[in-house]
Formats: structure tokens, sequence, C-alpha cells
């Protein structure tokens, strides 16, 4: 669950061309900032990165039908390979060495678990699953190190690995939208999905001010409780479990 603080905290500069918008998609707040770029050009690469966003979500939604991680799961259920696109298999093979690095606590395999705890839904409502059901589900382990490839064609050793990319899947969102603003043009920018950064450029490019993110209070919103200077290409991730949780008795 991602939060992010603001960054707000910036020091008396001269003024620069800003345009920032907010929408919705992945669940949470999507937040842009472009400075030192004409208002029509930065609004328009907004509206890109907005839909790219939308399409995305539905692409790789974790439960919706339709999209092409459903379509992969689907096949999986059913013991059936199926063909993928490069940009696909490339992400599966990144979050594939991602796990591996963890020592699989990072797993995107274990989708089928998420579901049983009733996250495959806006609202969770319990109860949780019982300990028979997680037990069985435990016996199986479906893991992401079942997925293989033949080419482009993709096959499970385990027909219960449902894959979830809720844990990385923003990183990648939010490499396409940097990638569409350079290739915009756009050199000083921030896309913030829900506390998932990342930030280029200067806010500032005339005399080369950092970007400066502060860090949230959990228990007072309006403050920081610490602040980080950017300048250049950086990413930063925070995360919380005081904006999105359940309590079960």
């Amino acid at each position: 669950i991602a939060v992010l603080a603001f960054w707000g905290l910036t020091a008396c500069s001269p003024p620069t061309q800003t345009v920032q918008e907010v929408f919705y998609v992945f669940g949470t707040e999507v937040r842009v900032e472009i400075v030192d770029a004409p208002q029509a050009k930065a609004e328009h690469a907004i509206q890109g990165i907005e839909a790219t966003f939308q399409q995305f979500n539905q692409d790789w939604h974790a439960w919706e039908k339709g999209g092409i991680l459903g379509n992969i799961n689907d096949a999986i259920a059913a013991r059936q390979p199926i063909t993928i696109a490069d940009s696909v298999k490339r992400f599966i093979l990144k979050s594939q060495t991602l796990a591996a690095e963890s020592d699989y606590l990072f797993d995107p395999g274990i989708g089928q678990l998420i579901e049983l705890w009733g996250f495959h839904s806006e609202d969770w409502h319990g109860p949780p699953p019982s300990e028979e059901t997680l037990q069985a589900w435990l016996k199986s382990r479906p893991s992401i190190r079942d997925i293989y490839f033949k080419g482009n064609t993709l096959y499970s050793r385990n027909s219960n690995v449902r894959l979830d990319f809720g844990g990385n899947a923003k990183g990648l969102a939010l490499d396409l939208a940097i990638e569409s603003l350079l290739h915009a043009g756009i050199e000083n920018a921030i896309v913030n999905i829900g506390g998932d950064m990342r930030i280029i450029g200067s806010k500032n490019p005339e005399n080369h001010q950092a970007w400066r993110i502060g860090i949230q209070d959990p228990d007072h919103p309006s403050t920081a409780l610490a602040s980080l200077q950017i300048n250049g290409d950086e990413s930063i991730v925070t995360s919380g479990t005081y904006q999105r949780y359940f309590t079960w008795k």
C-alpha cells in the first residue's frame, strides 16, 4: 500500500512555468508535475500519460478479465500455453529476476493466495481463508519460477500460478511515463503514483534547483518527517499501513 508525501517544500526561487494534473488510476491518486515547458505541450503530455496508465491498468489488472494478465492467468489455469508480446515477456523475466534476488520473498506468482484473502476486490469484507485452505495452497506453492518460455510462448509447470504484479507494475508504468515525456522533449518533471515516483531534471532548470520531496508524517499529514533533494533522474518509493488496511476480530 503506497502512500506519498508531497513535494511542495521548495525554497524561494524565480518562477517557472508549472503544469500539474491529478487523476485516479491503479486504485490510487496519480500526480504529474511538469516545469519549464509550454503549457499546451505539458498538458498534452499529461493527457497521454493518463491514457497510457488507464490502458496499462486494464491490461495488467490482477483480477479483471480481458487484459493481458487476465488472459495469461486464464491460460495457466487451463494448463494451456499462450503466446505473448516481447514487452510482456521482458517484464515477466525481469520480475522473475527480482523474485529470485529476494529468495522469492517477493513473488508475483502468488495471485491465488491474494485472492484467497479477498484482496482481488475493491473492498475487503472477510472472513480470512481457513487454515485448511491456506495449507492446501502452501502444499501446491505456486511461484513465478514455475513460468518458462519457448520463444514467446509462455508455459507454467504449476496450474495454480496466478500472476499479480501489484508489487512492481507501477515501476514499469513510471518508466513508460518518463519515456514518453523525454520523447516529447520534456526534461523536468515528477510522475507520482500513490507514493511510487520517478523524478527527472530540476525544479528550476535556470538555477539547477533540486526537487525537494517531503515524506508525510502519518500522525500529522500536513507535516513532513523528512525531505529528500533530487536532481537528475531518480526514483523514490514509499509505503505505509495507515491509509488502506483492515482489522479482523
